[in-house]
């Protein structure tokens, strides 16, 4: 998998959150506030598309719409697993020291353990 730009990211976030198929015109309605051209939206659907996040099917003469290849979920384990080897050299010690400011909190120091001892992520609360 190949990371994405932001602005690309921010393309797959309002993609994740549509039902399939989307299009380049539903992309724009939503990103109006950013004043990004259609032209510009295009280019990077056609980035996403190459970069297997996104499937393409033509839809009439000349336009197309979009399917999402990778989960959002996917995708955000695949860029932590990337950070923590860039950043921290794969040390998870190293990334919660880094989250936890150095020092954790009993509360969070027993909710760390509890999911180190599960393998399982509680659901925020």
């Amino acid at each position: 998998m190949k990371r994405l730009s932001d602005a690309e990211f921010e393309i797959m976030q309002l993609a994740w959150e549509q039902t399939p198929p989307i299009s380049a015109r539903m992309l724009s309605d939503q990103l109006e506030q950013k004043d990004w051209k259609l032209n510009t939206i295009l280019t990077m659907l056609s980035r996403l598309v190459d970069k297997g996040i996104l499937r393409s099917e033509k839809q009439g003469p000349k336009s197309r719409v979009y399917f999402p290849i990778v989960t959002k979920e996917d995708y955000l384990e695949f860029e932590t697993k990337q950070f923590m080897q860039q950043y921290h050299g794969g040390s998870v010690h190293s990334l919660v020291a880094a989250l936890s400011g150095g020092s954790l909190t009993d509360c969070q120091r027993r909710e760390l353990e509890r999911l180190i001892d599960s393998g399982q992520p509680r659901s925020p609360e």
